[in-house]
């Protein structure tokens, strides 16, 4: 388990196992896709099944964690300055990043790349 994965479930008490489980995801598409491509062709959406994990926590740390979601989303909707909707914004971009670095293990090997060299070059 990974310090990332320990913080995690120290933070929430909680605890994180695999599972025999799948999940099938529908792969996202674009509106220029469905605007421009048979409409047959959607009929049945290119699917992927990945691999589950369990996790076990208390019931009020995973409303917790709702409630912090839900937070964000009103924040940004409330926000008039445009403060809080670039701080919620840039959470999201990062959510997107990270969702998009674990689907894909290219990516997350060139991000992993790239954070090495930052480091490197940052040590002087």
């Amino acid at each position: 388990m990974d310090k990332e994965t320990q913080d995690f479930c120290q933070r929430y008490d909680a605890q994180v196992g695999p599972s025999t489980r799948r999940h099938r995801r529908v792969r996202r598409t674009t509106v220029q896709m469905w605007s421009e491509s048979d409409p047959e062709l959607f009929s049945t959406l290119p699917a992927e099944d990945v691999d589950c994990v369990e996790i076990h926590m208390p019931a009020d740390r995973f409303r917790a964690l709702m409630e912090h979601d839900h937070w964000l989303e009103l924040q940004q909707r409330r926000d008039q300055t445009g403060l809080t909707t670039n701080a919620v914004r840039i959470a999201r971009e990062h959510e997107h990043e990270c969702r998009i670095r674990h689907e894909h293990p290219a990516v997350q090997a060139a991000w992993e790349q790239y954070q090495i060299m930052l480091r490197l070059v940052d040590s002087g």
